[in-house]
């Protein structure tokens, strides 16, 4: 996880998969595996942080 950035946490992961996607080619298996699964682990965060970011706009707005 980064430890620091602006905006939305998902918005940031999404940048740091789409850095990644070269090495989803790579001809070394082991540089393709470890791109791969990083790229799996970031998908599953970025869910998770859309998911938070959009629980707490729902919140947000209920207060208003």
């Amino acid at each position: 996880m980064p430890s620091g950035w602006s905006g939305n946490l998902s918005d940031e992961l999404e940048i740091r998969r789409n850095r990644l996607s070269p090495l989803l080619a790579h001809a070394d298996a082991a540089a393709k595996a470890w791109a791969e699964e990083a790229d799996r682990t970031l998908a599953n965060a970025a869910d998770a942080a859309r998911r938070d970011e959009q629980q707490r706009a729902r919140r947000e707005q209920s207060f208003e």
